[in-house]
């Protein structure tokens, strides 16, 4: 074989590799509109994932707006989120509702019975009437009546 006919050999299978590798990846869409892109070693990535629904990788907890929260509550099932939210606690209910919002009509319930002795009097004492800017962890849970809510574990800033 000649030099041109090694070198001819080298770039169709350099074409064939690289054709390969981006057929490797394949772009779809969930039923509620999200763009997925699947690699052919088994990983996933969100395109046009937005930068506050990244995962804290020290603690396991995704945050999310909680605009996504009401939104996706209900496939969300199981996962650890953190978020920024007004809380509120009336009759021993806690909502979590939007900060930005002078009224919510749309708050999502929260269980606060694993959240620490001091988080749940600070919720009582500050949050009680007008509620409270905090950022929360919880996990997205089936809270009963057919209801996906929020189990608080923490109150990591307020």
């Amino acid at each position: 074989m000649t030099k041109r006919m090694y070198f001819g050999s080298a770039l169709m299978f350099g074409v064939v590799v690289a054709l390969g590798a981006v057929s490797a990846q394949e772009r779809v869409q969930t039923t509620d509109g999200r763009e997925i892109l699947l690699h052919a070693d088994g990983t996933y990535e969100m395109v046009g994932e937005s930068p506050e629904r990244t995962r804290d990788a020290a603690n396991g907890y995704r945050s999310v707006s909680l605009t996504d929260l009401k939104l996706d509550m209900n496939r969300m099932g199981g996962e650890q989120v953190k978020l920024t939210a007004s809380v509120q606690s009336i009759a021993g209910m806690v909502m979590l509702t939007d900060p930005g919002q002078p009224f919510d009509a749309n708050p999502v319930m929260a269980d606060a019975e694993r959240l620490p002795r001091n988080d749940r009097a600070q919720i009582l004492e500050r949050c009680s009437t007008s509620g409270c800017r905090v950022t929360v962890q919880g996990e997205v849970k089936h809270l009963g009546f057919g209801e996906y809510g929020l189990e608080l574990h923490r109150i990591v800033r307020d």
